[in-house]
């Protein structure tokens, strides 16, 4: 189905995504909002698909960093038909320019949307890597904690998830997942450096304080492997302490 536009008394019927990029394009960013006005609630006829729906993001009310909501509010419900991978959610977030416009997108999405587009854990690291803000935390409540903690299994993962937060945002998180969950994801002197990295000094000092000799001696097969990740990764008095532990 076609849908008339008109601007500066012209009239023209679109047919798809391409045609309304090359609306959007050659006109000023200015008269973007008015040509949306007049599809809004139509756009799914003509925006099928998530690259189409990238694609036309970038270029929708100007690419200077200028707000992209009245693109995004042109779908309503629909915008789960245009934004359905992981892939698509973290670009768009890139995309989008304000943390406002980002909380509404979303929202918009919901839980069930945003779930059902992550495929693993690094689909939801690359939405926090772009989120503005407290958004970190809005996203996280938004999938639903347990949703998110159930993609944690090793301490790898977890640092990965913790390179993206603040240290608010890390407690929250710290504070869902139990610090039992946390030590039963360090299984390897790997998933304990991934962790380390990821977490600020006061959650890091709880975590070395958790690690009693039998954990230690099953992280660190060898004191050589201990004496390697102290040297690197841990400051003086924390590593006479770990070590001391472990003999």
């Amino acid at each position: 189905m076609t849908c008339e536009i008109s601007y500066d008394g012209d009239s023209v019927e679109i047919e798809n995504a391409e045609e309304l990029f090359v609306a959007l394009d050659i006109t000023p960013a200015e008269a973007d909002a008015e040509i949306l006005k007049q599809i809004n609630g139509k756009i799914s006829r003509l925006v099928t698909n998530d690259a189409e729906f990238l694609k036309i993001l970038v270029t929708a009310m100007g690419v200077e960093g200028r707000s992209k909501r009245e693109y995004i509010e042109c779908f309503g419900a629909d915008l789960k038909k245009v934004v359905t991978s992981g892939d698509t959610v973290s670009r768009a977030l890139a995309i989008l320019a304000n943390e406002s416009d980002q909380e509404y997108f979303l929202n918009t999405l919901g839980r069930n949307t945003l779930q059902n587009c992550v495929a693993s854990l690094e689909d939801i690291a690359k939405a926090l890597e772009w989120l503005y803000g407290t958004m970190d935390e809005q996203y996280m409540e938004l999938i639903g904690w347990d949703f998110l903690i159930n993609h944690i299994h090793t301490g790898e993962g977890l640092g990965i998830i913790l390179k993206y937060l603040a240290a608010r945002e890390e407690k929250i998180l710290l504070d869902h997942m139990g610090w039992d969950k946390v030590l039963d994801c360090i299984q390897t002197d790997k998933d304990l450096v991934y962790v380390l990295v990821g977490l600020n000094s006061a959650n890091e000092n709880t975590l070395l304080g958790k690690l009693e000799k039998a954990k230690l001696r099953h992280i660190f097969p060898t004191s050589k492997s201990l004496e390697q990740v102290c040297r690197q990764h841990l400051a003086d008095a924390d590593a006479n302490e770990l070590k001391a532990k472990y003999e």
